[in-house]
């Protein structure tokens, strides 16, 4: 072989070696921009939110999602409360420099990651915007290691709250169909805004198909009607002893009683979950609880193209410039 040929040769192997390393980091990048970030949240407390949220990560890690849940229920750490764990380690450990994001994060049952907010998320501003940014920086790299971000937040209309409902992909809005639940959760989808992300609206603690149906409808046609917004409806979870239970128990009710009804209807909410947020955004017809007639919904807002960590920083920032 010429030395020319040697050359040219050389020349291939580090071009071969060039397009292997980029077609590496396309796969890297693309992986993480399709990482969904996905807020549970509610109108008021007391509706299940918190038991939903951890119940229904459980479920989707049991498909063999990787998931990580990010405890955002700010002084109330309901998930640790659930599952009866103390982490030494939250978030405001992080922002204070106290150890890194990954010693924060714990492990859950079903191979679930978990971390826990802490005091350190009630007042994001006090560490200051470099502590801030090195934490959304530090989370946004840990989002790419699962295939779904999921996030409990805090009851209510709290800015805090809200920052987390407007930097999400995706949106579960969790209530009851008792009339003041539905009326805050009307106020959730109203302080949200009409450019927010989309909506899947889930009724808990229903003591009937029928009931959890009639609310949904009435939530969404008013919410359409005044608010040109249409809540997506995913489908209910029954009243079930079993779930008080669980809660006195410490288990998550997945483990606690799996056959229990409200548990068999959130393992199907999961299917519903990883099929329309996992795969593809939020579509009306069928829910956990089985077909329902199609709604006419607007189409889901197109999001920024910054990721939700980068997202849910500007929303923090302007709040900020306007507090």
């Amino acid at each position: 072989m010429s030395v020319q040929e040697i050359h040219l040769e050389a020349a291939l192997a580090r071009a071969r070696q060039a397009v292997r390393q980029a077609v590496e980091e396309g796969r890297n990048r693309l992986h993480a921009a399709r990482t969904p970030v996905l807020a549970v949240t509610s109108g008021k407390g007391g509706v299940g939110k918190s038991n939903i949220s951890l119940n229904l990560a459980i479920s989707l890690a049991r498909q063999g999602r990787r998931v990580c849940l990010l405890d955002a229920d700010l002084g109330l750490a309901s998930v640790e409360v659930l599952l009866g764990s103390s982490p030494s380690r939250h978030l405001g450990h992080v922002l204070a420099g106290e150890c890194s994001l990954d010693e924060a994060v714990y492990a859950g049952p079903a191979g679930l990651s978990l971390i826990s907010g802490g005091a350190g998320l009630a007042d994001l501003a006090s560490f200051g915007p470099a502590a801030v940014r090195r934490v959304m920086t530090a989370l946004e790299g840990l989002s790419r290691r699962f295939d779904l971000v999921m996030v409990d937040t805090g009851a209510g209309i709290s800015p805090q709250v809200l920052a987390f409902v407007r930097a999400a992909d995706h949106v579960l809005l969790v209530t009851t169909p008792e009339p003041t639940a539905i009326a805050d959760a009307y106020a959730m989808i109203k302080a949200a805004g009409p450019q927010g992300p989309m909506l899947g609206l889930i009724m808990n603690q229903a003591g009937r198909r029928q009931e959890a149906e009639e609310a949904a409808r009435h939530l969404a046609a008013v919410s359409e009607q005044y608010l040109g917004v249409r809540p997506v409806y995913l489908g209910y979870i029954p009243d079930d002893p079993a779930v008080p239970q669980a809660v006195r128990a410490h288990e998550p009710l997945v483990d606690f009683a799996p056959g229990a009804p409200a548990a068999r209807a959130i393992i199907a909410l999961a299917g519903v979950v990883a099929e329309n947020v996992l795969a593809a955004p939020i579509a009306a017809g069928s829910t956990a609880n089985g077909p329902v007639a199609p709604a006419a919904n607007r189409a889901p807002a197109a999001r920024p193209s910054a990721g939700f960590w980068r997202r849910l920083l500007a929303v923090i920032t302007e709040d900020e410039a306007h507090g």
